[in-house]
């Protein structure tokens, strides 16, 4: 990954505080979202290099040791210029020695001398090059020389460097320069004074300053507690009682620990409460130890209080030398954007302790609420935000601040002011932070800038008047080191001068020997009158004119600054003069009253201290394994052991779940390296709650013990489909879809299927390519080119191939699962084309484009075979309601050489399509078509026909379905009777195929008939041009009237046919009543309307007989009777002559009338034309039937034949009713040749042929 550098750019730092301490910018956990078009990286690497830069590491060699050390204190106090210009920057190092009898509070022991030999002092290399270390030194500030004897200072230029360039090593003697004789109770500054090219714009950041006591026995002093306890780390006391953090994995232990502020400020605008005895806090210091396992922030403030408090009748309630006492924290502005609060507001908790980090019930919890902190902008960039608990009599105008609980106001030392005489006490602080935004801070800046400051602090003391003075500069003020400054203040006052109004250079003024009588203070032989006096560095010389003060390093004060005293006395004059002197120059200076008795903030002298966070060393990234948004488990491997690892999702930056790593350590493969890894694994349980989207970029952290959290690693969740195959068993196929270029929520993203153009393509070498490289490659979860070609198979769509499912067809895929489904159905559906199609409960058609934003079940279509063909039948009659009839026939029925059948129709009772209503008024049925209506120029003879014969044929490797006529015309077939292919064939509708078939009508015929009458002869020129025939008829009254001749109306769908059984006679069919037609102007024989079709479609041939009407003997049942039994055409009285299409058939009567008391006989031949051979057949169209008889008069009638079937051995002939004599018979043989005739003589009543063959006999009328 290479390791994240925290110390970066002087520039960008400078930019990125600017924007970070703004007040009015809100914290955004600094989301590193993926970019478009640029390669996918995870960040993932094992460099085994930890950031170690600026890490102060500890020689294993050394040994921990608590002893000689009641409390160790080493604090940034502010910085200034000196009178060349340069800055200087003081550090305070403060020692209170371990009491070695049981009193632990005497400091008149020896015990650090005598234990530690030196003080190692490290110096953020990022100042230390700035430092002149000629001009830097050590000198007291407690006990003082002073004025006018002359302070030693040692240069930090006898320091050694045996650790680096940055980490000076000297003799404690060299650091604290002037040690008491018998105390080891003693403060010293370091002066670090820069070099005189370096300025505030150099100084872009905050730097670490740490400090170690080591000594020849090769010991290092660790931080416990006077009695041994681990202290710091410790949650003993705490509402959540965490295991203890081992303070030692960031040296926190053994190093003192502060830090030098240029971009951040704190405890600004406060001054000292100096009425209170500089010595009331003999050494304070502080610890800042950041759990970023447990996501505590653990500030342990501690201190050697003097005796001015501790028995129950002194500051018990928080009140001491007319001040209210409270303790404040001052903390940056990143750090109060980083506390997480509770339902209730509660960020932290406060515990006071005793000298070993403990209470013996006496100590109480106070929570810390976030509306409890005060804000206080330095600058338009910068402001801090501190907590305050104070008694509630306390003097101020900061609002937000707490309170001392109610059942403790009479018992503030158990809260917040332990204050017995003690080696050490401790005020601890527990913040709840958010890792999330204490990371973002870690990976982008040095940790010591996050920095807190603790007090304790007062308000205004009422014994005295407090009155300000100041003076703005408008000439520059240069005062050489050594120089002195006089002030002209009152004998008993007190004060404190300050230049400039922020943290910079502070010195008090004035006896600081604090005298209470006897009868106020003294208890158990305590006596403070004796206390403070060693703190007076600007003693009182009549001589000179006031107290004056060595100005140790030299100050110089430019233009514009504010000179600043405050003074606490009973007077208060309007001015006060001060006097530098240097040499034998003497310069006054006039400050005048500004502000008296002000409720300001003041700090309790020598109580504020300040430190930071400082942890140098950055865990590497852990690696996590393939994972998808419908994983439960998310696993992976942390370099440490017990690494808290932390996922989040990088477009808001909160954790959502944590996990620890196991402390077995095994090998796992990352970034497709084969040589194995080893580390130590974790799961994640996914939150139930916690929403991962497909390509959502989710950043791991290690939070290892000793490592601030380590920089992301980034990975993208993926997304898998499972293909269900939906066959019966449970079998699915599961495809990973490929990467998107962009990470989800990035501006521009849109989802990806398997396919489309916002696919992330990678080239061989695992940079991005465009998706119309010729060589290109899917990215894996790391973000790298897969080349194995069964990886990239499991990332393309999956088709369908080798699906089979027995008595199905796959036709795709759909979002939600059915049984089965027509194609029809499946192409209707719509295809999902958006995210939020898949919320949705409609079913979608699910493709290789189809967008996926998760991962996805869809499931495989299947459209039943067709097992069943379903012939719904239309009565389309015109009605309101439509009639329809279902025929389901099974496909195996109609397949492999089977045939079915529609059903019939008949038009007759009892037959099922005619009884549910396949009828029309004035029409007949004909066929069947796939539509309702037909086109005026349909024939019948294009129509599917009734009781059709159905089958499928394989036609151009689809099977199709076929119908044709069930019935062959004639015995003899003489035309092509061909399968008809269906036009629109049945869809397969989830098994079943459907054709929809309409019922055809056609308008019934008009049938009429005329009569005409032609004389002997006229017959023979009839038959040689039938068609040509232009005889003139004879006038009806040459022959019979109309009313003597009646018609018989036949019909055959055989054609001119000459076998009578394939006749019928139709019902009222004999007609002897004449119709007047008014348009003809004659009578007329008339029919019902008729059918010109049978059922199937068949065109009806019409035959028209004649004969004379009878009264009784020829009535229509006797006829149809006579017919039906005998077949033949004597019995309706037709002779079959010849095979003439013009004249087959011809009608043998006698006719009969007499005349003047004569009957005359007349026989006729008579033949019967129509218009209908010509007649098209369209199917929503009919002409009507017009016959015309001609009647040919004969003087022969023609034998009248009976039926003949095969086998007959006899030709059985009516009698002649015209006295014929003879007899002609020839046969046909089935060569169709012709005999030769044979001659019947009627000789007498007896008949005699000239072949003995055949003999003729004669019995009744036969």
């Amino acid at each position: 990954m290479g390791v994240k550098k925290y110390k970066t750019n002087n520039k960008f730092i400078m930019r990125f505080w600017i924007a970070l301490l703004t007040v009015i910018m809100v914290f955004s956990g600094l989301s590193n979202n993926i970019k478009a078009a640029e390669p996918y990286t995870t960040n993932f690497d094992w460099d085994n290099a930890d950031e170690l830069e600026h890490e102060w590491p500890l020689d294993p060699n050394l040994t921990k040791s608590y002893a000689g050390i009641g409390t160790a204190g080493f604090s940034y106090n502010r910085y200034y210029y000196n009178n060349n210009g340069q800055i200087v920057i003081e550090i305070e190092l403060s020692i209170f020695p371990d009491d070695t009898t049981a009193f632990d509070f005497g400091s008149n022991f020896r015990t650090f001398r005598a234990q530690w030999d030196y003080a190692n002092i490290f110096i953020d290399p990022n100042l230390a090059d700035k430092v002149d270390v000629n001009d830097s030194f050590f000198m007291m500030s407690y006990p003082v020389e002073a004025y006018p004897n002359t302070q030693n200072e040692v240069s930090l230029s006898v320091a050694t460097t045996p650790e680096g360039n940055n980490i000076y090593k000297l003799d404690i003697d060299e650091v604290f320069p002037n040690m008491p004789l018998y105390s080891d109770y003693m403060k010293s500054k370091l002066y670090l004074v820069l070099k005189d090219d370096v300025t505030l714009d150099n100084l872009q950041e905050d730097y670490a300053i740490q400090l170690r006591y080591t000594n020849d026995s090769n010991q290092v002093y660790e931080q416990r507690g006077t009695k041994g306890n681990q202290v710091l780390g410790s949650y003993y006391g705490h509402i959540v009682e965490h295991e203890t953090f081992d303070a030692s994995v960031n040296n926190d232990d053994v190093t003192l620990k502060t830090m030098v502020p240029f971009q951040t400020a704190s405890m600004t605008n406060t001054i000292p409460n100096i009425v209170m005895p500089p010595d009331t806090m003999r050494v304070v210091a502080q610890s800042i130890v950041y759990d970023n396992v447990n996501g505590t922030l653990n500030i342990y403030y501690r201190q050697a209080p003097n005796h001015y408090w501790y028995t129950n009748r002194y500051a018990n309630n928080g009140y001491f030398l007319s001040s209210w006492i409270g303790i404040r924290q001052v903390m940056d502005s990143r750090i109060y954007d980083a506390l997480k609060q509770d339902e209730n507001g509660v960020v932290g908790y406060m515990k006071m302790f005793d000298l070993n980090g403990v209470g013996s019930g006496w100590n109480v919890t106070t929570s810390i609420n976030i509306n409890e902190f005060s804000e206080n902008q330095i600058n338009s960039d910068i402001s801090t935000y501190s907590y305050m608990l104070v008694p509630r009599g306390f003097k101020t105008d900061i609002t937000n601040k707490a309170f001392v609980p109610n059942n403790q106001v009479n018992n503030v030392k158990s809260v917040y002011l332990h204050g017995h005489k003690k080696e050490a006490d401790f005020v601890r602080f527990i913040y709840y932070v958010d890792k999330n935004k204490m990371d973002a801070l870690f990976n982008e800046i040095n940790s010591s800038s996050l920095s807190l400051s603790t007090s304790y602090v007062t308000d205004r003391p009422t014994e005295t008047t407090q009155t300000e003075y100041r003076l703005t500069v408008t000439e520059e003020i240069v005062i050489t080191k050594g120089a002195k400054i006089i002030f002209d203040l009152p004998r008993k006052s007190r004060s404190v001068f300050k230049v400039g109004l922020g943290n910079n250079y502070e010195r008090f003024i004035g006896d600081m020997k604090t005298k209470r009588p006897a009868t106020e203070m003294y208890n158990y032989g305590v006596d403070p009158s004796d206390y403070g006096e060693a703190y007076t560095a600007a003693k009182y010389f009549a001589t000179e004119g006031g107290f004056v003060l060595n100005v140790e390093a030299g100050l110089k004060i430019p233009v514009g600054e504010v000179i600043n005293l405050i003074m606490f006395d009973e007077t208060s004059p309007q001015t006060v003069t001060i006097t530098v002197v240097d040499g034998a120059t003497s310069t006054n200076y006039t400050l005048r009253k500004h502000l008296v008795n002000e409720n300001r903030l003041y700090t309790m002298p020598n109580a504020n201290v300040r430190a930071g966070i400082v942890i140098n060393r950055s865990a590497n990234t852990p690696h996590v394994d393939e994972f998808f948004t419908d994983s439960i488990n998310i696993t992976g491997h942390s370099k440490y052991p017990f690494a808290l690892v932390s996922m989040r999702k990088v477009v808001d930056d909160e954790v959502f779940k944590e996990a620890y790593s196991t402390t077995v350590l095994e090998e796992f493969y990352a970034e497709g390296n084969p040589t194995a890894l080893e580390g130590y694994a974790f799961v994640f349980d996914v939150p139930s709650n916690i929403e991962i989207k497909k390509d959502m970029a989710i950043n791991f952290s290690n939070a290892a013990v000793g490592y601030f959290r380590s920089t992301p690693s980034t990975y993208r969740a993926q997304a898998r489909v499972t293909f269900v195959k939906n066959d019966g068993t449970d079998m699915t196929e599961v495809r990973i879809v490929p990467m998107n270029e962009k990470a989800y929520n990035d501006t521009g993203y849109a989802a990806n299927g398997f396919e489309g153009n916002n696919i992330l393509w990678l080239d061989a070498n695992g940079a991005v390519t465009d998706s119309s490289a010729a060589v290109k490659y899917f990215s894996d979860y790391e973000g790298k080119p897969i080349k194995d070609q069964s990886e990239i198979d499991k990332r393309k769509f999956y088709t369908g191939e080798g699906l089979t499912r027995e008595g199905y067809k796959f036709l795709g895929w759909s979002t939600k699962q059915v049984e089965s489904m027509s194609l029809q159905t499946f192409n209707n559906l719509s295809t999902l084309t958006s995210l939020d199609q898949w919320e949705e409960d409609k079913n979608y058609i699910f493709t290789e484009q189809s967008p996926i934003d998760e991962s996805r079940t869809v499931y495989a279509v299947w459209e039943k075979q067709t097992a069943t063909y379903q012939f719904i039948l239309h009565a389309n009659n015109g009605g309101a309601e439509d009639i329809t009839y279902t025929l389901e026939i099974p496909v195996g029925n109609i397949s492999g050489g089977n045939t079915e059948e529609l059903t019939a129709y008949l038009k007759s009772t009892g037959n099922i399509l005619y009884d549910l209503g396949f009828v029309k008024d004035n029409h007949y049925f004909v066929g069947w078509a796939e539509t309702e209506e037909v086109s005026g120029t349909t024939q019948v003879h294009e129509l599917y026909t009734n009781h059709s014969e159905i089958k499928l044929t394989e036609i151009e490797s689809k099977l199709k379905l076929q119908l044709r006529l069930n019935e062959e015309p004639a015995a003899v077939v003489t035309h092509e009777n061909p399968w008809k292919t269906v036009v629109n064939q049945p869809i397969n509708n989830d098994g079943v195929a459907t054709l929809h078939l309409y019922a055809q009508y056609k308008p019934l015929l008009e049938m009429e008939a005329d009569i005409q009458w032609f004389g002997l002869g006229e017959k023979e020129i009839f038959e040689q041009d039938p068609e040509g025939y232009s005889g003139t008829p004879d006038p009806e009254n040459l022959h019979f009237d109309r009313k003597n001749v009646a018609m018989v109306l036949l019909r055959t769908t055989e054609g001119k046919t000459l076998d009578p059984t394939k006749y019928e006679i139709i019902e009222g069919f004999y007609v002897k009543d004449l119709v007047y037609d008014e348009i003809k102007q004659k009578w007329l024989w008339k029919w019902q309307p008729q059918e010109g079709h049978d059922a199937n479609g068949r065109k009806y041939s019409y035959l028209m007989t004649e004969f004379s009407t009878q009264v009784e003997e020829h009535t229509e049942e006797s006829i149809i009777n006579h017919f039906n039994t005998n077949r033949t055409w004597t019995s309706v009285y037709i002779t079959m002559i010849a095979h003439s299409d013009y004249l087959s058939k011809y009608t043998a009567l006698s006719l009969s009338k007499v005349e003047n008391d004569i009957t005359i006989y007349k026989s006729y031949l008579a033949v019967a034309t129509s218009n209908q051979p010509t007649a098209i057949q369209y199917v929503n169209s009919t002409e009507a039937y017009s016959f015309l008889l001609k009647n040919f008069e004969v003087s022969i009638l023609p034998a009248m034949i009976n039926r003949i079937q095969e086998n007959h051995t006899e030709v059985v002939i009516n009698k002649p009713t015209d006295g014929a004599k003879y007899l002609y018979l020839r046969l046909e043989t089935s060569e169709n040749v012709i005999s030769d005739s044979y001659e019947f003589k009627n000789v007498d009543g007896t008949w005699i042929t000239n072949n003995g063959s055949y003999s003729i006999t004669e019995s009744d009328d036969k």
